[in-house]
């Protein structure tokens, strides 16, 4: 079966992706009509059957993360700052905004700024839930954002920053202890976030909290 979802006219995202051991000479993913043509991106926790089925595709790797998880087990106490307040993502009202600040943290080669169609594409899917999405206020000026999105079986932490001008203050500590305790309210018992392995800043903070090394990721 493959399980996805089509981007742009010539771009289609797969979800989920599964060729039995014994049919994979047999299945070739350009062969299949709606996907003929067509860019495929397939982001995967990689064992090795899926190892199999994305080379015998002929998939190329373009990025390698780190996965982690965190294990909800009490709600944890958030450093104390005045100055730091927290809102929930408005519909019809915030699009714009998180456009700034999310094209701004991921502002680097390669990444393709997002816009508000993008958003609005995000908000019609059954996994988006706006009461997961979080701005972070420093003197009442959103300064960081995050969300939290169920994914392949997995609650994810992600789009999970600070704007540049105000990272190393301790602000990014403070959002990712408000998200696990977001995650703890609304009952979940684990939480997953993805980093670059060369990103060494975060993967001490993860570490910090308590996130624990799974394995990589790959796209």
């Amino acid at each position: 079966y493959v399980y996805f979802e089509r981007f742009s006219i010539d771009t289609i995202f797969i979800n989920d992706l599964y060729i039995k051991d014994e049919f994979l000479e047999a299945v070739n993913l350009s062969s299949i009509k709606i996907l003929k043509d067509k860019v495929l991106f397939y982001q995967t926790f990689e064992d090795n059957l899926t190892k199999k089925i994305l080379i015998n595709n002929k998939f190329t790797k373009s990025e390698t993360t780190m996965l982690l998880k965190y294990d909800l087990n009490i709600k944890i106490k958030i450093k104390h700052d005045e100055n730091i307040s927290f809102r929930q993502f408005r519909i019809d009202k915030d699009e714009k905004l998180r456009c700034e600040i999310q094209n701004d943290i991921f502002n680097y080669n390669g990444r393709e700024p997002i816009n508000i169609r993008d958003i609005m594409y995000e908000e019609k899917q059954d996994y988006y839930r706006s009461d997961r999405c979080v701005f972070i206020l420093l003197d009442n000026k959103e300064i960081g954002y995050a969300q939290i999105k169920y994914n392949k079986g997995m609650y994810m932490l992600v789009n999970f920053g600070i704007l540049e001008e105000y990272r190393g203050l301790g602000y990014g500590e403070i959002l990712l202890e408000y998200m696990i305790n977001l995650a703890y309210d609304i009952k979940l018992s684990e939480l997953y976030i993805r980093v670059n392995d060369s990103n060494y800043k975060a993967l001490n903070l993860y570490k910090k909290i308590g996130f624990k090394f799974l394995g990589y990721y790959n796209t």
